[in-house]
């Protein structure tokens, strides 16, 4: 399973390896989709690691897929040289996260 994250890790950054490079160092805003519970799991899990989501390399203590896919992309956008900063959109079920990912909005 781990290997399978890693993968997708390194899926990420192949593919920001073909779009035009940024500035090193230069912010970028990712928006973010995510429920008040998946939220609040996300927010206990980087506190365990110091509130740093590139410390965490057991993503078990994530619990969910879609936070492991969301600190693997931190990490993939910080491994590529750029900041992250990520906003969160709250939504009250899976549903309207589709929609809000549909729309542009996260």
């Amino acid at each position: 399973m781990k290997s399978l994250f890693t993968a997708f890790a390194a899926l990420i950054c192949l593919c920001s390896m073909s779009l035009p490079a940024p500035a090193a160092g230069q912010t970028v805003d990712l928006s973010v989709s995510i429920h008040p519970a998946n939220r609040e799991l996300y927010r206990k899990a980087i506190a365990q690691h110091g509130h740093n989501p590139h410390q965490i390399t057991d993503y078990g203590v994530l619990e969910r897929r879609s936070l492991v896919e969301l600190v693997l992309s931190i990490q993939a956008v910080a491994l590529g040289g750029l900041e992250p900063r990520v906003t969160f959109l709250t939504t009250p079920n899976v549903g309207r996260e589709t929609l809000e990912v549909a729309r542009g909005n996260a």
